[in-house]
């Protein structure tokens, strides 16, 4: 960042997506929770940050996965992000990764009410 290198940002959220599901800790952390909850404000999904979305979806989907418990009460916004992914950004791969994510890891009866 400090080199204005924002090209591989998307990258990095990738694989600190991927160092996550290896984590040993079973809660997450406050500076891993203000990152999650900063990508996940739908206000920073617009179309100046597309190639972000691979890197954060992959991200995304990795703290979902490792936290579901402290995480369910943003589903709502995974949803959100979902329907950007698939209708306005047309990464159709990852808005599938993120909904399967979404369904694997959370009961999908609750998720309907």
């Amino acid at each position: 960042i400090l080199e204005n290198r924002t090209d591989i940002i998307g990258y990095v959220f990738q694989i600190y997506g991927a160092l996550i599901l290896y984590r040993p800790q079973n809660s997450i952390s406050n500076d891993l929770k203000t990152i999650f909850t900063s990508i996940i404000d739908i206000d920073n999904w617009n179309a100046d940050l597309k190639y972000l979305a691979p890197g954060y979806s992959k991200f995304i989907c990795a703290v979902i996965y490792k936290y579901p418990n402290e995480i369910e009460a943003h589903l709502e916004w995974a949803f959100q992000i979902y329907s950007v992914l698939l209708q306005d950004f047309s990464l159709e791969d990852h808005a599938l990764d993120l909904l399967g994510t979404i369904i694997e890891v959370f009961d999908i009866t609750q998720i309907s009410e």
